[in-house]
């Protein structure tokens, strides 16, 4: 027997627990659990009301941005694996993610970095590209990018710089806030 979760209409207090939880987690399950409710009450509830719906969106996409974080912090700090010999520990090792920056460059720098089809970007990727769109259709390709220039394609190495620049300082940012939400 399915143990079945439920909160009368007027009982808001799940709320917040909830978006704090998909907010941690990203995922419905574990947020609904966390807030003692079911997955279907939930859905009922953002289908109905338009201010929690917009936190669900909002809590996904601050879901979303501390994955692309990690997927950084990853792919260029990298993660200490241990060596072993003999059934001891004798040393660590810096493992990279080729994998994950490869990822990273794609979404940056899509002119560069995109799946061509036949040697060339894509006709959509092409568009959003000379409109200065990314592909998800933020404005604008990377952080410091200057006003009018494709997506993905920097003026010059000073550019480049200033990027992997705003990259770290984002980075930090997040790290301290990470550690605040710790305490």
């Amino acid at each position: 027997m399915t143990r079945q979760l439920s909160c009368p209409s007027t009982d808001t207090g799940w709320q917040d627990m909830f978006l704090t939880a998909l907010r941690q987690t990203g995922n419905v399950s574990a947020a609904a659990r966390a807030a003692g409710v079911a997955r279907s009450r939930c859905y009922e509830v953002r289908r109905r009301d338009p201010d929690f719906a917009t936190g669900w969106q909002d809590a996904l996409e601050e879901a979303a941005d501390w994955l692309e974080f990690e997927a950084l912090r990853r792919a260029v700090e990298g993660t200490e694996e241990d060596r072993f010999f003999g059934g001891h520990i004798v040393g660590q090792v810096t493992r990279y993610s080729d994998a994950l920056l490869m990822f990273l460059l794609k979404a940056r720098r899509p002119a560069q970095f995109a799946i061509r089809t036949g040697g060339r970007p894509t006709e959509d990727h092409a568009t959003d590209t000379a409109a200065g769109r990314r592909s998800d259709g933020i404005p604008g390709g990377y952080p410091g990018q200057p006003p009018g220039q494709p997506s993905g394609q920097p003026s010059d190495q000073s550019s480049d710089r200033q990027f992997v620049a705003e990259l770290r300082r984002r980075m930090e940012i997040v790290s301290g806030q990470r550690g605040s939400d710790a305490d």
